[in-house]
């Protein structure tokens, strides 16, 4: 069963004692799958695998959660190949600009379009780094309003931001959403999945 990760300022007292239980479970997570794929169980075909991999339970722990998120979302982009999409949605959200080159034509174009890369294809937009801002406070547990978020849930936002980066029509939003969901992306944090 999933639990949330929440922010410090919903859980008081219980923020340290939660990243060390969700550290070790997506730790018996990964060693669960390895422990299956040696035993020659496989994965069913046409599925994103978007599970942790070994060594992942150490790096996200000394994260703050909106690394954890963003890196997520890289996840998410690179189990369907797109090197180059994940890289720049990591500079995107964390530094709020682009190097030349970092997409394809066509996906540059649909973050234009979206209003979340500024029409000269550097930086983010005024309303993309204000979302990012909002959602990072949240996620960091420095802030507690979540109206500075817009309207959109955190998995939403993030499902049309990552369909953006691959150039996908608007329809396969869900079918993003439902993989951040299974990479531990919600609607208002960030899940542990229990082994």
């Amino acid at each position: 069963m999933p639990r949330v990760l929440s922010p410090s300022w919903v859980e008081a007292g219980v923020g340290a004692e939660a990243e060390v239980g969700a550290e070790s479970e997506v730790g018996a997570e990964s060693g669960a799958g390895a422990e299956a794929e040696a035993k020659g169980g496989a994965e069913p075909e046409g599925e994103v695998e978007t599970e942790a991999e070994p060594g992942d339970a150490e790096v996200e722990g000394s994260l703050e959660p909106f690394g954890v998120f963003v890196g997520a979302l890289a996840r998410v982009m690179l189990a369907r190949g797109a090197t180059r999409a994940a890289a720049a949605v990591t500079a995107l959200c964390e530094h709020g600009r682009l190097a030349a080159g970092a997409l394809d034509d066509g996906a540059l174009r649909t973050m234009v379009a979206r209003r979340l890369v500024a029409p000269s294809g550097t930086h983010a937009t005024a309303e993309l780094l204000a979302a990012l801002d909002a959602w990072r406070g949240v996620l960091n547990g420095t802030a507690s309003d979540l109206s500075a978020c817009g309207a959109a849930t955190l998995d939403s936002w993030a499902a049309e931001l990552v369909a953006a980066a691959l150039d996908m029509p608007s329809g396969a939003v869900n079918e993003v959403r439902r993989d951040l969901r299974r990479a531990g992306v919600a609607a208002f944090g960030l899940l542990a999945v229990a082994s």
